[in-house]
């Protein structure tokens, strides 16, 4: 791949990113002021989009983007497997949260207002992490998915697999703070809606595989696409930043909608 090729790469993804976090903080905007609730599921989607640059998020792309070269039926099979596997263990995860936050009774009136101010603090601070203003690791295991997997299985089986467990979220590498917003607001909203926020988390993290796949990388090789990828390192960052600094204002609305109904 010549570096004009790389260039072009590198240049959408940046490009993309960007019009994704002007495009989700103008959707935010309107939706705070119709559903709160979803102005919360547009914001987990960038935070999702964020995590490109993971460990796996950079791994997956690489591996099952360049199959569209080689198949387009193969590409659309792969990540399609990827994209559905994720969604069901996200899904199943997020409404377990938000049962475990159920029992916590965080949905409790007074506790709700609690926890959406906690919401806020920590997104704040999250957000000063991605801005480079603060540094402290992320709580988190640090374990990838079996590469193995797609010589055992064939690659759209083991795409379904790694969708699998990359969407159980806690099992996996976590690069930037928005994840734990995510499940922060998922334990004060309940199972349903919680496991609507991880379902939209992870539809997020599948975006940058559909959309690489429309990008000239017919000569691109796995590492070469994960070193584009890396190369937008302060973007993705940008992206996380932005959701995390709009989630204080859903979280005090939020916490605002509840002490009038109480009332």
């Amino acid at each position: 791949m010549h570096s004009g090729e790389a260039a072009a790469v590198r240049n959408q993804f940046k490009i993309a990113t960007y019009v994704l976090i002007c495009a989700s903080v103008a959707a935010i905007g309107a939706l705070v002021a119709v559903d709160l609730t979803s102005a919360a599921l547009v914001a987990a989607t960038l935070f999702g989009w964020s995590e490109v640059d993971g460990l796996c998020g950079t791994s997956h792309v690489g591996t099952l983007s360049p199959l569209r070269v080689l198949s387009k039926r193969m590409w659309v099979k792969s990540v399609s497997a990827y994209t559905a596997g994720g969604l069901a263990t996200a899904a199943c995860v997020g409404m377990s949260v938000g049962a475990v936050g159920q029992l916590a009774q965080f949905g409790h009136p007074y506790i709700s207002v609690l926890m959406y101010a906690l919401v806020s603090v920590v997104s704040l601070g999250l957000a000063a992490r991605e801005l480079n203003l603060i540094q402290f690791p992320l709580p988190q295991i640090h374990r990838q998915t079996h590469k193995a997997w797609a010589s055992e299985f064939g690659v759209a089986k083991a795409a379904g697999m790694w969708g699998c467990h990359i969407g159980l979220a806690f099992a996996t590498v976590v690069q930037h703070g928005g994840f734990y917003v995510v499940v922060l607001l998922a334990a004060v909203l309940g199972p349903s809606k919680g496991g609507l926020l991880f379902a939209t988390y992870w539809f997020g993290r599948t975006l940058p595989m559909w959309f690489a796949g429309t990008l000239p990388i017919d000569r691109c090789t796995a590492p070469e696409l994960n070193r584009l990828l890396l190369e937008n390192r302060a973007v993705y960052r940008h992206a996380a930043a932005a959701g995390l600094l709009c989630i204080p204002i859903i979280a005090l609305l939020l916490g605002v909608e509840v002490a009038v109904t109480t009332d």
